[in-house]
Protein backbone atom coordinates (compact mmCIF):
# COMPACT_ATOMS: atom_id res chain seq x y z
CA UNK A 1 0.00 0.00 0.00
CA UNK A 2 3.09 2.25 0.21
CA UNK A 3 3.89 1.69 -3.43
CA UNK A 4 1.98 4.97 -4.63
CA UNK A 5 3.78 5.00 -8.11
CA UNK A 6 2.87 1.90 -8.83
CA UNK A 7 1.09 1.32 -12.29
CA UNK A 8 1.60 -2.23 -13.18
CA UNK A 9 0.85 -5.29 -11.56
CA UNK A 10 0.57 -9.08 -12.83
CA UNK A 11 0.34 -12.22 -10.79
CA UNK A 12 -1.76 -14.25 -13.87
CA UNK A 13 -0.51 -18.11 -13.67
CA UNK A 14 -0.24 -18.39 -10.39
CA UNK A 15 -1.91 -20.61 -7.25
CA UNK A 16 -2.74 -17.30 -4.97
CA UNK A 17 -5.79 -17.73 -3.52
CA UNK A 18 -8.01 -16.03 -0.70
CA UNK A 19 -9.68 -12.32 -0.80
CA UNK A 20 -7.63 -9.22 -1.91
CA UNK A 21 -6.00 -7.42 1.09
CA UNK A 22 -8.06 -3.73 1.59
CA UNK A 23 -4.61 -2.38 1.02
CA UNK A 24 -4.54 -2.36 -2.48
CA UNK A 25 -7.41 0.59 -2.56
CA UNK A 26 -4.87 2.96 -2.02
CA UNK A 27 -2.89 2.57 -5.03
CA UNK A 28 -3.86 5.23 -7.12
CA UNK A 29 -1.83 5.07 -10.30
CA UNK A 30 -2.19 1.47 -11.58
CA UNK A 31 -3.26 1.05 -14.55
CA UNK A 32 -2.52 -2.16 -15.58
CA UNK A 33 -3.35 -5.38 -13.37
CA UNK A 34 -3.68 -8.85 -14.76
CA UNK A 35 -4.60 -11.24 -11.43
CA UNK A 36 -6.35 -13.93 -13.88
CA UNK A 37 -5.31 -17.79 -13.54
CA UNK A 38 -5.62 -17.51 -9.67
CA UNK A 39 -7.76 -18.40 -7.13
CA UNK A 40 -8.75 -15.33 -5.50
CA UNK A 41 -12.10 -15.03 -3.95
CA UNK A 42 -14.13 -12.41 -2.37
CA UNK A 43 -14.81 -8.35 -4.21
CA UNK A 44 -13.28 -6.95 -6.89
CA UNK A 45 -13.47 -3.92 -5.09
CA UNK A 46 -9.68 -3.56 -3.77
CA UNK A 47 -8.47 -3.39 -6.95
CA UNK A 48 -10.61 -0.17 -7.80
CA UNK A 49 -8.58 2.89 -5.90
CA UNK A 50 -7.66 3.89 -9.04
CA UNK A 51 -9.26 5.91 -11.71
CA UNK A 52 -6.88 5.26 -14.42
CA UNK A 53 -6.84 1.69 -15.30
CA UNK A 54 -6.70 0.70 -19.00
CA UNK A 55 -6.73 -2.81 -18.32
CA UNK A 56 -8.23 -5.40 -15.49
CA UNK A 57 -8.21 -9.16 -16.11
CA UNK A 58 -9.49 -11.41 -13.37
CA UNK A 59 -10.19 -14.30 -15.96
CA UNK A 60 -10.39 -17.83 -14.52
CA UNK A 61 -10.57 -16.90 -10.11
CA UNK A 62 -13.40 -17.20 -7.78
CA UNK A 63 -14.92 -13.84 -7.29
CA UNK A 64 -18.11 -13.08 -6.43
CA UNK A 65 -20.83 -10.50 -5.86
CA UNK A 66 -21.85 -7.95 -8.45
CA UNK A 67 -20.24 -5.85 -10.85
CA UNK A 68 -19.04 -2.85 -9.04
CA UNK A 69 -20.25 0.50 -11.09
CA UNK A 70 -17.24 1.79 -9.58
CA UNK A 71 -15.40 0.73 -12.92
CA UNK A 72 -17.05 3.20 -14.66
CA UNK A 73 -14.52 5.70 -13.47
CA UNK A 74 -12.19 4.93 -15.08
CA UNK A 75 -12.33 6.41 -18.40
CA UNK A 76 -9.72 5.22 -20.48
CA UNK A 77 -10.38 1.40 -19.46
CA UNK A 78 -9.94 -0.17 -22.76
CA UNK A 79 -9.55 -3.67 -21.80
CA UNK A 80 -12.14 -5.33 -19.26
CA UNK A 81 -11.72 -9.34 -18.52
CA UNK A 82 -14.04 -10.85 -16.28
CA UNK A 83 -14.53 -14.21 -17.44
CA UNK A 84 -15.33 -17.46 -15.31
CA UNK A 85 -15.97 -15.97 -12.61
CA UNK A 86 -19.21 -16.07 -9.62
CA UNK A 87 -20.22 -12.95 -10.32
CA UNK A 88 -24.09 -12.01 -10.23
CA UNK A 89 -26.54 -9.11 -11.15
CA UNK A 90 -26.77 -7.06 -14.40
CA UNK A 91 -24.62 -4.90 -16.36
CA UNK A 92 -23.70 -1.29 -14.58
CA UNK A 93 -25.56 1.04 -16.59
CA UNK A 94 -22.46 3.66 -15.80
CA UNK A 95 -20.49 1.30 -18.29
CA UNK A 96 -21.60 3.81 -21.00
CA UNK A 97 -19.25 6.32 -20.10
CA UNK A 98 -16.13 3.57 -21.00
CA UNK A 99 -16.11 5.33 -24.57
CA UNK A 100 -12.88 3.60 -25.08
CA UNK A 101 -13.48 0.48 -24.54
CA UNK A 102 -12.42 -2.63 -26.69
CA UNK A 103 -12.58 -5.73 -25.27
CA UNK A 104 -15.24 -6.70 -22.57
CA UNK A 105 -15.50 -10.12 -21.18
CA UNK A 106 -17.92 -10.98 -18.91
CA UNK A 107 -18.78 -14.65 -19.70
CA UNK A 108 -19.22 -17.56 -17.57
CA UNK A 109 -20.89 -16.24 -14.64
CA UNK A 110 -24.23 -15.77 -13.29
CA UNK A 111 -25.04 -12.26 -14.55
CA UNK A 112 -28.97 -12.06 -15.40
CA UNK A 113 -31.09 -9.39 -16.84
CA UNK A 114 -30.93 -7.48 -20.55
CA UNK A 115 -28.17 -6.17 -22.21
CA UNK A 116 -28.13 -2.81 -21.54
CA UNK A 117 -28.89 -0.74 -24.02
CA UNK A 118 -26.42 2.16 -22.88
CA UNK A 119 -23.15 -0.38 -24.12
CA UNK A 120 -24.06 1.25 -27.49
CA UNK A 121 -22.01 4.18 -26.18
CA UNK A 122 -18.86 1.56 -26.01
CA UNK A 123 -18.48 2.37 -30.20
CA UNK A 124 -14.77 1.23 -29.66
CA UNK A 125 -15.92 -2.12 -28.80
CA UNK A 126 -13.79 -5.00 -30.44
CA UNK A 127 -14.68 -7.83 -28.54
CA UNK A 128 -17.80 -8.14 -26.98
CA UNK A 129 -18.15 -11.68 -25.18
CA UNK A 130 -21.16 -12.23 -23.00
CA UNK A 131 -21.23 -16.48 -23.24
CA UNK A 132 -22.67 -19.08 -20.35
CA UNK A 133 -24.63 -16.72 -18.50
CA UNK A 134 -28.15 -15.51 -17.57
CA UNK A 135 -29.12 -12.94 -20.22
CA UNK A 136 -32.45 -12.91 -21.77
CA UNK A 137 -34.05 -10.57 -23.89
CA UNK A 138 -33.62 -10.01 -27.78
CA UNK A 139 -31.05 -9.43 -29.43
CA UNK A 140 -30.18 -5.71 -29.29
CA UNK A 141 -30.22 -4.33 -33.18
CA UNK A 142 -28.05 -1.79 -31.97
CA UNK A 143 -25.31 -4.22 -32.21
CA UNK A 144 -25.23 -3.58 -35.77
CA UNK A 145 -23.42 0.38 -34.72
CA UNK A 146 -20.18 -1.11 -33.71
CA UNK A 147 -18.43 -0.88 -36.41
CA UNK A 148 -14.95 -1.68 -34.78
CA UNK A 149 -17.10 -5.23 -33.66
CA UNK A 150 -14.17 -8.42 -34.44
CA UNK A 151 -15.87 -10.66 -32.17
CA UNK A 152 -19.12 -11.55 -31.18
CA UNK A 153 -20.13 -14.13 -28.52
CA UNK A 154 -23.77 -14.14 -26.89
CA UNK A 155 -23.94 -18.23 -26.46
CA UNK A 156 -25.35 -20.16 -24.18
CA UNK A 157 -27.82 -17.89 -23.00
CA UNK A 158 -31.18 -17.48 -22.93
CA UNK A 159 -31.97 -14.88 -25.69
CA UNK A 160 -34.72 -14.87 -28.12
CA UNK A 161 -36.80 -13.34 -31.15
CA UNK A 162 -34.57 -12.92 -34.71
CA UNK A 163 -30.91 -12.65 -35.38
CA UNK A 164 -30.66 -8.93 -36.61
CA UNK A 165 -30.54 -8.30 -39.77
CA UNK A 166 -28.56 -5.11 -38.72
CA UNK A 167 -25.19 -7.58 -37.70
CA UNK A 168 -24.60 -7.22 -41.73
CA UNK A 169 -22.98 -3.75 -40.86
CA UNK A 170 -20.87 -5.25 -39.11
CA UNK A 171 -18.20 -5.52 -41.91
CA UNK A 172 -15.45 -6.55 -39.48
CA UNK A 173 -16.69 -8.87 -37.96
CA UNK A 174 -14.32 -12.48 -37.39
CA UNK A 175 -16.52 -14.37 -35.30
CA UNK A 176 -20.08 -14.46 -34.34
CA UNK A 177 -21.24 -17.03 -32.08
CA UNK A 178 -24.91 -17.34 -31.11
CA UNK A 179 -25.24 -21.29 -30.36
CA UNK A 180 -27.40 -22.44 -27.49
CA UNK A 181 -30.27 -19.67 -27.47
CA UNK A 182 -33.76 -19.28 -28.08
CA UNK A 183 -33.15 -17.83 -31.11
CA UNK A 184 -35.89 -18.20 -34.13
CA UNK A 185 -36.93 -17.06 -37.33
CA UNK A 186 -34.62 -17.16 -40.53
CA UNK A 187 -30.86 -16.61 -40.61
CA UNK A 188 -30.53 -13.09 -42.51
CA UNK A 189 -29.57 -12.93 -45.93
CA UNK A 190 -27.39 -9.67 -44.51
CA UNK A 191 -25.20 -12.61 -43.14
CA UNK A 192 -23.44 -12.05 -46.61
CA UNK A 193 -21.97 -9.16 -45.98
CA UNK A 194 -19.78 -10.29 -43.47
CA UNK A 195 -17.03 -10.94 -46.00
CA UNK A 196 -14.27 -11.29 -43.16
CA UNK A 197 -16.34 -13.91 -41.17
CA UNK A 198 -14.45 -16.70 -39.97
CA UNK A 199 -16.44 -18.62 -37.73
CA UNK A 200 -20.32 -18.48 -37.91
CA UNK A 201 -21.98 -20.46 -35.30
CA UNK A 202 -26.05 -20.64 -34.93
CA UNK A 203 -26.17 -24.45 -33.74
CA UNK A 204 -28.61 -25.29 -31.06
CA UNK A 205 -31.70 -22.52 -31.65
CA UNK A 206 -35.12 -22.50 -33.15
CA UNK A 207 -33.88 -21.33 -36.31
CA UNK A 208 -36.09 -22.16 -39.41
CA UNK A 209 -36.31 -21.70 -43.28
CA UNK A 210 -33.41 -22.50 -45.99
CA UNK A 211 -29.90 -21.65 -45.69
CA UNK A 212 -29.10 -18.24 -47.39
CA UNK A 213 -27.08 -18.55 -50.35
CA UNK A 214 -25.41 -15.37 -49.96
CA UNK A 215 -23.56 -17.40 -47.13
CA UNK A 216 -21.32 -18.07 -49.92
CA UNK A 217 -20.19 -13.81 -50.16
CA UNK A 218 -18.05 -15.18 -46.53
CA UNK A 219 -15.09 -16.47 -48.88
CA UNK A 220 -13.28 -16.68 -45.44
CA UNK A 221 -14.97 -18.77 -43.30
CA UNK A 222 -13.30 -21.73 -42.22
CA UNK A 223 -15.59 -22.98 -39.50
CA UNK A 224 -19.58 -22.98 -40.38
CA UNK A 225 -21.58 -24.52 -37.47
CA UNK A 226 -26.04 -24.60 -37.81
CA UNK A 227 -26.70 -28.24 -36.23
CA UNK A 228 -29.76 -28.55 -33.83
CA UNK A 229 -32.32 -25.91 -35.53
CA UNK A 230 -35.13 -26.25 -37.94
CA UNK A 231 -33.84 -25.08 -40.72
CA UNK A 232 -35.68 -26.94 -44.46
CA UNK A 233 -34.99 -26.78 -47.97
CA UNK A 234 -31.62 -28.28 -49.64
CA UNK A 235 -27.90 -28.17 -48.89
CA UNK A 236 -27.30 -24.72 -51.35
CA UNK A 237 -24.25 -25.86 -53.71
CA UNK A 238 -23.19 -22.05 -52.88
CA UNK A 239 -21.73 -23.22 -49.83
CA UNK A 240 -18.95 -25.30 -52.30
CA UNK A 241 -17.98 -21.91 -53.31
CA UNK A 242 -16.44 -21.14 -49.34
CA UNK A 243 -12.93 -23.39 -50.49
CA UNK A 244 -11.39 -21.71 -46.99
CA UNK A 245 -13.97 -24.07 -44.67
CA UNK A 246 -11.56 -26.52 -42.57
CA UNK A 247 -12.21 -27.16 -38.85
CA UNK A 248 -15.81 -28.05 -39.64
CA UNK A 249 -18.71 -27.75 -41.63
CA UNK A 250 -22.02 -28.75 -39.44
CA UNK A 251 -25.48 -29.19 -40.55
CA UNK A 252 -26.95 -31.57 -38.67
CA UNK A 253 -29.57 -32.48 -36.91
CA UNK A 254 -31.97 -30.10 -39.03
CA UNK A 255 -34.68 -31.10 -41.52
CA UNK A 256 -32.52 -30.78 -45.02
CA UNK A 257 -34.04 -32.67 -48.01
CA UNK A 258 -32.39 -32.70 -51.61
CA UNK A 259 -28.98 -34.00 -52.75
CA UNK A 260 -26.01 -33.84 -51.33
CA UNK A 261 -24.50 -31.48 -53.71
CA UNK A 262 -22.06 -32.47 -55.59
CA UNK A 263 -19.89 -29.19 -55.21
CA UNK A 264 -19.09 -29.69 -51.70
CA UNK A 265 -16.39 -31.64 -53.02
CA UNK A 266 -14.41 -28.54 -53.92
CA UNK A 267 -14.04 -28.35 -50.22
CA UNK A 268 -10.83 -29.74 -50.18
CA UNK A 269 -9.48 -28.52 -46.79
CA UNK A 270 -12.18 -29.36 -45.28
CA UNK A 271 -11.80 -31.77 -41.96
CA UNK A 272 -15.00 -32.63 -40.47
CA UNK A 273 -18.12 -32.92 -42.26
CA UNK A 274 -21.55 -33.88 -40.74
CA UNK A 275 -25.08 -33.91 -42.38
CA UNK A 276 -26.50 -36.56 -40.05
CA UNK A 277 -30.04 -36.63 -38.99
CA UNK A 278 -31.67 -34.79 -42.10
CA UNK A 279 -33.95 -35.71 -44.95
CA UNK A 280 -31.22 -36.12 -47.79
CA UNK A 281 -31.51 -38.10 -50.26
CA UNK A 282 -30.34 -40.07 -53.65
CA UNK A 283 -26.47 -40.87 -54.07
CA UNK A 284 -23.43 -39.67 -52.22
CA UNK A 285 -21.45 -37.86 -55.13
CA UNK A 286 -18.71 -39.00 -55.97
CA UNK A 287 -17.10 -35.45 -55.81
CA UNK A 288 -16.93 -36.14 -52.09
CA UNK A 289 -13.64 -38.20 -52.64
CA UNK A 290 -12.07 -35.40 -53.40
CA UNK A 291 -11.96 -34.48 -49.60
CA UNK A 292 -8.84 -35.82 -48.30
CA UNK A 293 -8.17 -33.60 -45.10
CA UNK A 294 -11.42 -35.18 -43.88
CA UNK A 295 -11.28 -36.97 -40.87
CA UNK A 296 -14.70 -37.47 -39.16
CA UNK A 297 -17.56 -37.86 -41.74
CA UNK A 298 -21.09 -38.55 -40.35
CA UNK A 299 -23.79 -39.26 -43.30
CA UNK A 300 -26.00 -41.25 -40.92
CA UNK A 301 -29.93 -41.24 -40.47
CA UNK A 302 -30.42 -40.02 -43.85
CA UNK A 303 -32.78 -40.96 -47.16
CA UNK A 304 -29.52 -42.40 -49.03
CA UNK A 305 -29.14 -44.82 -51.43
CA UNK A 306 -25.98 -46.24 -53.88
CA UNK A 307 -22.79 -46.82 -53.75
CA UNK A 308 -20.12 -44.75 -51.11
CA UNK A 309 -16.83 -43.49 -52.50
CA UNK A 310 -14.38 -46.29 -52.04
CA UNK A 311 -12.21 -43.51 -49.82
CA UNK A 312 -15.20 -43.54 -46.86
CA UNK A 313 -14.37 -47.38 -46.79
CA UNK A 314 -11.80 -46.26 -43.48
CA UNK A 315 -14.89 -44.37 -42.00
CA UNK A 316 -16.39 -46.29 -39.03
CA UNK A 317 -19.71 -47.71 -40.15
CA UNK A 318 -21.89 -45.76 -37.24
CA UNK A 319 -20.54 -42.66 -39.99
CA UNK A 320 -23.28 -44.43 -42.60
CA UNK A 321 -25.57 -46.03 -40.41
CA UNK A 322 -30.17 -45.17 -40.55
CA UNK A 323 -29.66 -44.98 -44.90
CA UNK A 324 -31.11 -48.53 -45.51
CA UNK A 325 -30.45 -48.35 -49.18
CA UNK A 326 -26.79 -47.19 -48.93
CA UNK A 327 -24.16 -49.74 -50.03
CA UNK A 328 -20.33 -50.09 -50.08
CA UNK A 329 -17.57 -50.56 -47.78
CA UNK A 330 -17.86 -49.87 -45.07
CA UNK A 331 -20.96 -51.07 -45.31
CA UNK A 332 -22.17 -54.66 -46.75
CA UNK A 333 -21.50 -54.85 -50.77
CA UNK A 334 -23.68 -53.54 -53.19
CA UNK A 335 -23.74 -57.24 -54.78
CA UNK A 336 -24.75 -58.80 -51.79
CA UNK A 337 -26.94 -55.65 -51.33
CA UNK A 338 -29.02 -55.71 -54.91
CA UNK A 339 -29.11 -59.86 -54.26
CA UNK A 340 -31.40 -59.68 -51.18
CA UNK A 341 -33.78 -56.94 -53.34
CA UNK A 342 -33.68 -59.75 -55.89
CA UNK A 343 -34.30 -62.53 -53.15
CA UNK A 344 -37.01 -60.37 -51.49
CA UNK A 345 -39.09 -59.35 -55.33
CA UNK A 346 -38.15 -63.14 -56.66
CA UNK A 347 -40.10 -64.21 -53.28
CA UNK A 348 -42.91 -61.58 -54.28
CA UNK A 349 -43.52 -62.81 -57.71
CA UNK A 350 -43.81 -66.40 -56.43
CA UNK A 351 -46.69 -65.71 -54.06
CA UNK A 352 -48.61 -63.56 -57.05
CA UNK A 353 -47.88 -66.28 -58.94
CA UNK A 354 -49.21 -69.05 -56.87
CA UNK A 355 -52.45 -66.60 -56.26
CA UNK A 356 -52.84 -66.18 -60.12
CA UNK A 357 -53.12 -70.11 -60.21
CA UNK A 358 -55.01 -70.72 -57.56
CA UNK A 359 -57.24 -67.74 -58.73
CA UNK A 360 -57.72 -69.22 -62.11
CA UNK A 361 -57.67 -73.22 -61.43
CA UNK A 362 -60.95 -72.18 -59.54
CA UNK A 363 -62.60 -70.29 -61.85
CA UNK A 364 -61.46 -72.46 -64.82
CA UNK A 365 -63.13 -75.85 -62.17
CA UNK A 366 -66.54 -73.58 -61.07
CA UNK A 367 -67.49 -72.73 -65.03
CA UNK A 368 -66.18 -76.96 -66.04
CA UNK A 369 -68.71 -77.53 -63.12
CA UNK A 370 -71.43 -75.24 -64.10
CA UNK A 371 -71.30 -76.49 -68.16
CA UNK A 372 -71.86 -80.27 -66.35
CA UNK A 373 -74.41 -79.22 -64.51
CA UNK A 374 -76.11 -77.84 -67.80
CA UNK A 375 -75.16 -80.94 -69.57
CA UNK A 376 -76.84 -83.24 -67.41
CA UNK A 377 -80.08 -81.55 -66.93
CA UNK A 378 -80.72 -81.33 -70.67
CA UNK A 379 -79.80 -84.64 -71.50
CA UNK A 380 -81.94 -86.02 -68.18
CA UNK A 381 -84.93 -83.66 -69.83
CA UNK A 382 -84.51 -84.92 -73.15
CA UNK A 383 -84.26 -88.67 -71.98
CA UNK A 384 -87.51 -88.57 -69.73
CA UNK A 385 -89.39 -87.00 -73.11
CA UNK A 386 -88.09 -89.62 -75.19
CA UNK A 387 -88.87 -92.50 -72.85
CA UNK A 388 -92.69 -91.18 -72.31
CA UNK A 389 -92.89 -90.29 -76.19
CA UNK A 390 -91.22 -93.83 -77.17
CA UNK A 391 -93.95 -95.76 -74.89
CA UNK A 392 -96.89 -93.98 -76.15
CA UNK A 393 -95.97 -94.43 -79.56
CA UNK A 394 -95.37 -97.93 -79.45
CA UNK A 395 -98.68 -98.54 -77.91
CA UNK A 396 -100.68 -96.81 -80.89
CA UNK A 397 -98.86 -98.60 -83.49
CA UNK A 398 -99.19 -102.35 -81.69
CA UNK A 399 -102.73 -101.41 -81.47
CA UNK A 400 -103.28 -99.97 -85.00
CA UNK A 401 -101.28 -103.16 -86.27
CA UNK A 402 -103.72 -105.40 -83.71
CA UNK A 403 -107.36 -103.92 -85.51
CA UNK A 404 -105.51 -103.30 -88.54
CA UNK A 405 -105.78 -100.06 -89.50
CA UNK A 406 -102.15 -99.30 -89.35
CA UNK A 407 -101.72 -99.08 -92.71
CA UNK A 408 -104.60 -96.87 -93.08
CA UNK A 409 -103.04 -94.91 -90.49
CA UNK A 410 -99.71 -94.49 -92.04
CA UNK A 411 -101.82 -93.29 -95.02
CA UNK A 412 -103.52 -91.05 -92.91
CA UNK A 413 -101.71 -89.02 -90.66
CA UNK A 414 -104.29 -86.49 -90.64
CA UNK A 415 -106.99 -88.70 -87.94
CA UNK A 416 -103.43 -90.48 -85.89
CA UNK A 417 -105.05 -88.48 -82.64
CA UNK A 418 -108.17 -89.33 -82.83
CA UNK A 419 -107.19 -92.74 -82.87
CA UNK A 420 -104.57 -92.34 -80.30
CA UNK A 421 -107.59 -90.71 -78.27
CA UNK A 422 -110.18 -93.83 -78.84
CA UNK A 423 -108.01 -96.59 -78.96
CA UNK A 424 -107.45 -97.28 -75.80
CA UNK A 425 -110.93 -98.41 -74.27
CA UNK A 426 -111.32 -100.70 -77.16
CA UNK A 427 -107.91 -102.78 -76.01
CA UNK A 428 -108.79 -106.58 -74.22
CA UNK A 429 -108.13 -106.67 -70.90
CA UNK A 430 -105.21 -109.47 -71.23
CA UNK A 431 -103.51 -107.11 -73.94
CA UNK A 432 -103.90 -103.98 -71.43
CA UNK A 433 -102.05 -106.17 -68.82
CA UNK A 434 -99.59 -106.79 -71.39
CA UNK A 435 -99.29 -103.15 -72.02
CA UNK A 436 -98.89 -101.99 -68.95
CA UNK A 437 -96.31 -104.64 -67.85
CA UNK A 438 -94.42 -103.30 -70.72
Amino acid sequence: RFLSELYKVTLYNNSFEGPLPSSLFSLKNLQIINFSHNRFSGSISPLLGSNSLTALDLTNNSFSGSIPSRLAMSRNLSRLRLANNHLIGNIPNEFKKLTELKFLDLSFNNLTGDVTPQLSNCMELEHFLLSNNQFKGTMPSWLGNLEELGELDFSSNFFHGEIPAQLGNCSRLLKLSLYSNNLSGKIPPEIGNLTSLNVLNLQRNNLSGSIPSTIQECKKIFELRLSENFLTGSIPPEIGKLTELQVILDLSKNSLSGKIPSFLGNLEKLERLNLSFNHLQGEVPFSLAKLTSLHMLNLSNNELQGQLPSTFSGFPLSSFMGNEKLCGPPLESCLESGGQEKKSLSNTAVVGIVVAIVFTSTVICLVMLYIMVRIWCNWRRVTISSLDGGTEQQKIIKEEERWGYGEEKRRNSDHHQYWKMNSLPMVPEQDNKQISTT
